[in-house]
């Protein structure tokens, strides 16, 4: 069986949680941004996820983040889009 977005989405966020951990306890700047980026990449998997659970496809490159807001907006979750947005 194929691994699922949401199952990408799921373990990106299982190590942000522990990346963050480890850096606060170990005041490691640069384990902080990891846990960052793994946090942001987990969003965008899970918001890929329900585009496709919708019918959409996500675009690769430049245009995907776009369209994940205008999926948000469509689906009437633009609070999602606006945090969405912060990252």
């Amino acid at each position: 069986m194929a691994t699922t977005l949401v199952q990408i989405a799921e373990s990106f966020l299982e190590f942000a949680r522990q990346e963050a951990r480890a850096g606060y306890e170990q005041r490691d700047e640069r384990r902080i941004r990891d846990a960052a980026e793994k946090a942001w990449l987990a969003a965008t998997q899970a918001v890929d996820h329900a585009m496709r659970t919708h019918g959409w496809t996500p675009p690769a490159g430049s245009g995907a983040h776009v369209a994940r807001h205008q999926f948000l907006e469509e689906i009437g979750r633009r609070d999602l889009s606006g945090k969405l947005g912060y990252f």
